[in-house]
């Protein structure tokens, strides 16, 4: 088992060397990018869910935006999720929603985000490569149920022994 006294004195000193031979006091920049899709088994159930994250959110003041309307569609209805969680994935990681397979891109980027660049409707923008940036990697996620099936060998999810003719 590795000493971690051993391991931050070498990491520590291997960290100062590399800092010394860098100009900028902050460091190199990591974009981290994700996508992840989800199918929606029952839309009436997803949208009561996150109707009760909604009224349980701590954060809903309708005196400063006005009153609030109902959540009507799916899209609103994982936003609101997203808001009432604390903005990650892991919010939507309940039953109503299965996840489909994703992708996580880590990127080199000179410059850190600039949110204020991009137009609120811009979806594209963010998370294309631009000039100077350099894609490190892409981590295909598969969800867990697809991997389970895989198990017994044939990939159809049956476990029960087939006949041969």
């Amino acid at each position: 088992m590795p000493n971690p006294a051993e391991a931050d004195r070498q990491f520590g000193v291997a960290a100062a060397v590399a800092a010394e031979e860098h100009d900028d006091p902050y460091g190199p920049v990591v974009s981290v990018r994700q996508r992840r899709d989800y199918r929606v088994p029952s839309v009436v159930s997803l949208l009561k869910v996150a109707e009760a994250a909604r009224s349980a959110s701590p954060d809903l003041d309708e005196e400063d935006d006005g009153p609030v309307g109902p959540i009507d569609s799916v899209s609103e209805a994982v936003l609101e999720l997203l808001q009432a969680g604390d903005g990650s994935l892991g919010a939507l990681d309940i039953p109503e929603l299965e996840p489909l397979d994703g992708i996580v891109a880590v990127v080199e980027t000179p410059q850190p985000l600039d949110i204020e660049e991009f137009d609120e409707t811009d979806a594209v923008g963010p998370f294309q490569l631009r000039t100077g940036e350099k894609l490190v990697g892409r981590l295909d996620e598969h969800p867990y149920a697809r991997l389970d099936s895989l198990v017994d060998g044939d990939g159809d999810g049956d476990d029960e022994d087939e006949d041969e003719e």
